[in-house]
């Protein structure tokens, strides 16, 4: 009797165990909802206005807006405070500030805007995307 009690009691524990270590899920019909929404819908979006944020202009002109939902993010950020948009960095910043918080644990919501429109939404790192993340109203 003991002999099918183990070999079960492991299976069972293996299985817990693979449920605790799952990476988060991003769907990318979550990612879509954002294409052609105007950058207002992430100004006064229920999560991501509650997240540090900050901002760089490219070359290119195209705006990244790095929402960041992470613990220890703070220490990566200027030590001034953000303006209405969150920290403004020129991209030599920017690519400083990712460099020094791309090992933590978390999410960097990604957003790149054009002429006031998103164009792609790029979640980095450890992020799951659901109906909340989607904009409201839609």
């Amino acid at each position: 009797m003991r002999k099918n009690i183990v070999p079960g009691l492991l299976v069972g524990l293996s299985a817990l165990a693979g449920c605790s270590t799952a990476p988060p899920v991003v769907h990318q019909q979550d990612l879509d909802t954002w294409v052609g929404v105007p950058v207002a819908a992430l100004d006064s979006h229920p999560l991501f206005s509650t997240l540090p944020m900050v901002h760089t202009v490219g070359d290119n002109g195209v705006e990244i807006r790095d929402y960041i939902n992470k613990k220890y993010v703070a220490g990566c950020l200027p030590a001034n405070n953000p303006g209405a948009k969150g920290y403004t960095m020129n991209p030599g910043m920017y690519k400083a500030f990712r460099s020094c918080s791309e090992n933590m644990v978390g999410c960097d919501n990604v957003f790149y805007i054009s002429k006031g429109v998103v164009t792609q939404f790029a979640p980095v790192g450890q992020c799951k995307t659901s109906e909340v993340v989607r904009p409201q109203g839609r």
